[in-house]
């Protein structure tokens, strides 16, 4: 059965215009909204026996239609550091994305956490599920999006404190394959792709991409991210398996430059496919 289209909206925010400076005494006709009223106030409810206080209706209502305005406008309730949010409540941050409460936070909790500390929220499932966590995203940004660190070798610092799914990832068999056991063996992920010719010969490349693993020192509680500097991305395939990083072909292929000089005379060198040297 097909949902009838609304045909109300919200029209506007009760008693917004209404006077909050209330004189003693109130001058009759002119609409005052108690904008002290605290909650105790309002869960205390209004006495039977008593005429309602105008403006203390106001207020209630102020609120109440500001809330169901936010609502209409937004499908879902943007962050509010007055919010007590229980664990797996939902709200839209300051950046726009969908955000779930990892744990209680707010008021009554210890204080208000906002959606950017990674400890108390997570993105939302529908964009969990676009951007994975652990996953590697390349953009053409010129900073970081949110949420997501450089791959050029930085050392993230109180890791487990500041991205704690991140680190529950890497404990998954998932996330153990993407680590190397020591900083050594990150270390020589480079020379293997980057340092040495075909024939054992050391060039000088260091520095520079050939890490697709990371390195967590838990101890010191410190994440080293890959590094991908000057690498590429391509699909696997039959030489190429998944998770495998491909070697450094071009910078180890050599070639011979030869030129023939007048009388006879040869001269020739081996170097980079696109390097040339000596006498012409």
């Amino acid at each position: 059965m097909a949902i009838a289209e609304r045909l109300i909206t919200m029209l506007g925010q009760w008693a917004k215009g209404a006077q909050t400076n209330i004189p003693t005494p109130p001058v009759p006709g002119i609409a005052y909204r108690n904008a002290g009223l605290t909650a105790a106030d309002i869960e205390g409810g209004q006495a039977y026996d008593k005429v309602y206080d105008s403006a203390r209706y106001n207020q209630v209502d102020f609120l109440t239609t500001g809330i169901v305005q936010a609502v209409e406008q937004y499908g879902i309730l943007p962050w509010s550091s007055l919010t007590n949010y229980p664990a797996s409540g939902i709200c839209m941050g300051l950046d726009g994305v969908i955000y779930q409460a990892l744990q209680p936070s707010g008021p009554n909790n210890g204080g208000a956490q906002p959606t950017n500390n990674a400890a108390f929220w997570k993105h939302a499932i529908a964009q969990q599920q676009m951007d994975p966590v652990g996953g590697i995203r390349f953009f053409e940004d010129e900073m970081p999006r949110p949420g997501y660190v450089e791959c050029n070798a930085g050392i993230v610092t109180n890791f487990s404190t500041r991205y704690p799914q991140m680190a529950a990832y890497l404990e998954t068999p998932w996330g153990q394959s993407r680590l190397v056991s020591s900083l050594a063996e990150y270390e020589a992920l480079h020379t293997a792709i980057w340092h040495t010719n075909a024939d054992g010969t050391t060039v000088g490349w260091q520095g520079i991409g050939g890490v697709a693993k990371f390195w967590w020192d838990k101890t010191a509680d410190t994440l080293k991210m890959p590094d991908l500097q000057d690498m590429f991305q391509g699909a696997a395939g039959p030489s190429l398996g998944v998770g495998d990083v491909q070697g450094d072909g071009e910078r180890r292929k050599s070639g011979k430059v030869s030129l023939l000089f007048p009388g006879g005379f040869e001269t020739s060198t081996t170097a980079g496919v696109f390097k040339t040297s000596g006498a012409r």
